[in-house]
């Protein structure tokens, strides 16, 4: 199922945003299929969408996480399966991280998260929605945000999660959603 999740994420790489305000189709795809109203804040940003692309690669592989708040990157950490990383990470916690995993990271007062791509003994392939090209791994049409590629040291992670055993679901619904939103 993990690969599931990782081919469902590799579509969307290179999507950017269009004007640096969280702004493309796909990323309003993402907020409604999350149940947010997707209705832009009174600066004319529209909500981050890093946790709602993560749920989102769920969905469309099949899977229906139970996160509560799901929008919010730090509830993902919500889970038995969790461990942590950065200084508390050791070996045999790390050998446990498989593509498909959810991956938590702490930016000052911000959470943010991903999927694993590929697990190597010191970092990780991530692919993440709503991040920056700094880390990245390819070549990008803009400078922009967007769901992008990325090497991230364990180091620098919080935690990573499990969800790939969450409950099954029907993709039919999410991918006419997505149709909505984006052309094939």
């Amino acid at each position: 199922m993990g690969r599931r999740i990782v081919d469902q994420a590799r579509r969307d790489v290179g999507t950017q945003e269009r004007t640096w305000r969280n702004d493309h189709p796909l990323f309003d795809y993402y907020r409604v299929l999350g149940g947010n109203n997707n209705r832009p804040s009174v600066r004319g940003w529209k909500d981050a969408y890093c946790a709602y692309g993560v749920y989102a690669w769920h969905r469309q592989a099949g899977l229906k996480p139970n996160v509560p708040t799901l929008g919010r990157a730090l509830n993902w950490s919500l889970h038995p399966s969790k461990i942590l990383l950065g200084r508390r990470a050791n070996p045999m916690s790390l050998n446990r991280l498989e593509p498909g995993w959810v991956i938590g990271f702490r930016f000052g007062s911000q959470n943010h998260v991903g999927v694993i791509e590929e697990s190597y003994p010191l970092y990780a392939t991530t692919i993440e929605a709503n991040t920056s090209l700094s880390g990245s791994v390819g070549k990008y049409k803009t400078n922009h945000e967007g769901v992008i590629r990325k090497h991230r040291f364990y180091k620098d992670a919080a935690w990573a999660v499990d969800w790939r055993g969450s409950p099954l679901s029907d993709t039919v619904l999410v991918f006419t959603i997505r149709k909505r939103f984006i052309t094939p």
